[in-house]
């Protein structure tokens, strides 16, 4: 058996499920690539058994060599770096640091037997790591930031409006007016005398009287 990982397309589990599961037996895990997402791992679950065993023992044994002697925490600092090579651009508090937060880490996430935070976790302190390591990059994010950047401008976009709606408040938006516009008025009758033969409407022609009669 292979100890690499094989690789195929999506496609083919789907249209060949049983030849592409038959590769399983020459590989413990195969790669499946996806054109619309993220590609996938498959295995069995015996497989993913024996890895979450491995993971739990080694976290078990890390956190017992952690708590055991007080020295043990200096031998845990001296295989960092041959197990994270990054970590010799922590200082030194930062490093003691990490290696509690690793121990504790790998410890609550056995717990619940999910190992993501353990990764989020090293991603976050390696990347602290690499910001050490370039002294410009660690000096512009050190530095005060005395300057006044102005007052903030006020927020601009649709108001809210409250309008009753079946008994109840809705909220609606309204739409700012633009500068320099007005909202056109709905056309109003022109009150007329009683009896007057017509009656006009604005942006309308007058209305001539029937003459009939």
């Amino acid at each position: 058996m292979s100890t690499e990982n094989a690789a195929v397309n999506f496609s083919e589990l789907v249209n060949k499920n049983k030849q592409t599961l038959a590769r399983l037996k020459e590989s413990p895990r195969l790669l499946l690539h996806r054109r619309d997402g993220e590609d996938l791992v498959l295995t069995t679950a015996a497989r993913a058994e024996q890895d979450q065993t491995v993971v739990s023992a080694a976290t078990r044994m890390l956190a017992a060599l952690a708590r055991r002697e007080p020295g043990s925490t200096e031998l845990l600092l001296d295989i960092l770096p041959d197990a994270f090579p990054w970590v010799r651009f922590l200082p030194e508090p930062d490093l003691h640091a990490f290696a509690v937060d690793l121990v504790d880490t790998m410890r609550a996430a056995d717990s619940i037997g999910n190992s993501a935070s353990v990764a989020q976790m090293l991603i976050a302190w390696q990347h602290t790591a690499e910001v050490y390591s370039d002294p410009e990059l660690l000096a512009a994010l050190t530095r005060d930031h005395d300057e006044d950047y102005g007052p903030v401008p006020a927020a601009t976009g649709p108001r809210p409006l409250r309008q009753k709606a079946s008994g109840k408040s809705a909220s609606l938006t309204q739409p700012r007016p633009k500068a320099g516009r007005t909202s056109p008025s709905k056309p109003t009758r022109t009150p007329t005398a009683p009896g007057s033969p017509c009656a006009r409407i604005p942006g309308r022609p007058p209305e001539r009287p029937d003459t009939t009669s």
